[in-house]
């Protein structure tokens, strides 16, 4: 039966290598927050039942997990901010759609991009950079944590995109990237030209929503004031075994929302406006936010009832 395996190697090239060869024996991998304490981390693993724990050296032990489903790939930690966090659920085909969607919308080349991974890996923002680059042979640079200096010198060395939560992306100078995404708390309105708001959280495997636009195959409709999205990137379960969403499939957010104008470019219409009532997300990437959202459909307004291979990383890590 595949396993879950607890991941402790604090972010960088090793802990990109310890994923691929999670993925690569049919594993999933839960990445454990180093700003946790040993014994939060503990009941961490204990609480979302990982079977094997990748010591931050790299030594492996067991513990008396339970198995996860053929096609998992990540169980990724909510913040807990609402409760007990609860272990989110996402299959190779999940993240999969996610990492093709993104770079689809921001037409990513493999042959001329890099990507700067410089957020937390135990939260989805950070982590799906990774995954992005992995699946699309894009290559890839990974920083332990955000620094400035070091993402300056990153970009100028030939990285081109990259996500960074608002506070830190004050701190840079983006002109040099092609794009950067930007999520995790509220947008400013002034953001740089290149800077890309996007809207999802850990239940949707990262953004699913860039500058109010839904990417490809994104569902998006209004039930009661509430956002409720159905996509290929949502959640299988959580870690539990219970499933959010609607017997017809739509994740209800809880973030308030409504649509405004069409837009005539992409033949999609926007949100006018999109809030957060009772926020599940987490600091650092895991819900991201932007001013509105859009949908590819418009489902109705009340409720209803194969892994991707990937390829390794061509650069290296910080």
């Amino acid at each position: 039966m595949p396993r879950l395996v607890a991941c402790l190697i604090p972010g960088g090239q090793p802990f990109v290598d310890e994923m691929q060869r999670v993925w690569d024996a049919g594993d999933a991998l839960l990445p454990i927050d180093q700003r946790l304490s040993a014994d939060q981390q503990q009941r961490l693993i204990d609480r979302l039942g990982a079977e094997i724990v990748v010591e931050a050296d790299g030594t492996r032990s067991h513990c008396a997990g339970w198995p996860v489903d053929d096609g998992d790939a990540l169980v990724m930690a909510t913040s807990g901010s609402t409760g007990d966090p609860k272990g989110v659920v996402l299959t190779h085909d999940a993240v999969a759609a996610n990492a093709y969607a993104t770079s689809a919308f921001l037409e990513v080349d493999p042959s001329r991009d890099r990507w700067l991974s410089c957020l937390p890996l135990s939260h989805v923002g950070g982590l799906s950079v990774v995954f992005r680059a992995l699946l699309t042979g894009t290559q890839l640079e990974v920083h332990g944590a955000f620094d400035a200096e070091a993402v300056t010198d990153a970009a100028h060395r030939g990285a081109t995109l990259a996500s960074f939560v608002p506070t830190a992306m004050a701190r840079i100078d983006t002109s040099p990237f092609r794009k950067i995404l930007v999520g995790g708390s509220a947008i400013p309105p002034d953001r740089p030209a290149n800077a890309v708001a996007t809207y999802g959280m850990t239940e949707t495997g990262s953004g699913v929503v860039y500058d109010r636009i839904p990417l490809d195959g994104v569902e998006i409709r209004i039930v009661d004031g509430e956002i409720q999205l159905r996509c290929p990137m949502l959640l299988r379960c959580y870690r539990d075994g219970s499933d959010p969403r609607t017997a017809d499939g739509w994740y209800p957010t809880g973030d308030a929302g409504a649509f405004g104008r069409h837009d005539h470019h992409r033949g999609r219409e926007r949100l006018a406006r999109c809030g957060r009532e009772g926020a599940r997300g987490s600091p650092g990437g895991c819900r991201q936010c932007c001013r509105g959202t859009a949908r590819s459909r418009v489902g109705p307004g009340r409720h209803g009832g194969g892994r991707p291979g990937g390829r390794r990383s061509s650069a290296g890590a910080r």
